[in-house]
């Protein structure tokens, strides 16, 4: 049977905070935003029930879709990884399709709310908010079935593979826009969270090297093996670094100093073990620009 206790495993709740935390950054950086175009305001209730809704939306039905087409065209590959057992979740074969219909319901169910809700508002901002909102869902969609299923496949393409999980910080580009606008989106910092991106993708594939080269799935990790797809890895950290210098200062080379330390573990050590570290201080860094930004803008 397919529980709700089911459903939340299979979105991956140790992973939430990487759809989670970009759009709570989008939240704190329109406080400080010279112009406003949408309502947002912590002490009045249409703000407050936007922030939840959007957070919600984040957490658990955009990851479950995430994941859900991940486990389906991965299904016979992931059978004979352990990790997919010990650490993560696999999905029984005989729940697959009715996991797509609670998908497609809770998706779209969610999708029809948040238009009602924000129907009741001024006919502008409610067309600016839905516009962004939908584009920027169309594209998440996109990107998180053609990374794992035919024609595009992206998983199996090298370097391509990282780019698609430009879906990471959709939701984040759209809220931001929503609220404030397309002039103060800044371009840097958009790309430096998109070079993150692309960095965990290609070290989260390191402790799938041999199941995916046996099923001749040919990831960024595959292709560069390990010690490649480290410095693969700190490359991109260092570039996202440099692009967060302003504002951030000296934090953004805190925080690259501390991935560095990760890579350095790993290059000497059990990746598969330094792994699972990343979710705790990604959700630490994530928390931590969160009220810098709130605070010091």
């Amino acid at each position: 049977m397919l529980t709700f206790r089911n459903l939340v495993r299979i979105s991956r709740p140790r992973f939430w905070m990487y759809t989670l935390w970009p759009v709570l950054i989008a939240f704190a950086t329109s406080w400080w935003a010279e112009q406003y175009v949408f309502l947002y305001r912590p002490r009045t209730s249409a703000g407050f029930l936007l922030f939840a809704f959007v957070l919600f939306f984040v957490l658990f039905p955009s990851n479950l879709l995430i994941y859900w087409v991940n486990d389906i065209a991965d299904y016979e590959t992931d059978v004979n990884n352990k990790r997919k057992k010990w650490y993560e979740h696999l999905l029984p074969e005989k729940f697959q399709w009715m996991l797509a219909q609670t998908i497609i319901f809770r998706n779209g169910s969610s999708l029809l709310i948040l238009s009602c809700f924000l129907r009741y508002l001024s006919t502008t901002e409610w067309f600016i908010f839905h516009k962004a909102t939908l584009w920027a869902y169309l594209w998440f969609i996109f990107f998180a079935t053609s990374y794992s299923l035919p024609p595009i496949r992206a998983k199996s393409i090298p370097f391509v593979d990282g780019l698609f999980n430009i879906l990471y910080i959709l939701p984040w580009v759209a809220v931001y826009i929503a609220l404030v606008w397309f002039d103060s989106l800044n371009v840097s910092y958009v790309l430096a969270w998109w070079l993150r991106c692309i960095a965990m993708h290609a070290y989260s594939a390191i402790p799938d090297i041999e199941p995916d080269s046996t099923v001749w799935i040919t990831t960024t990790a595959v292709f560069l093996w390990k010690k490649w797809t480290l410095l693969y890895c700190g490359a991109l950290w260092t570039m996202a670094a440099f692009l967060v210098e302003w504002p951030l200062g000296i934090y953004a080379y805190l925080f690259w100093a501390v991935y560095m330390f990760l890579l350095f573990l790993s290059w000497y050590g059990d990746v598969s073990r330094v792994y699972k570290v990343f979710p705790r201080v990604n959700a630490v860094i994530g928390f931590f620009l969160f009220w810098y930004i709130i605070w010091y803008g």
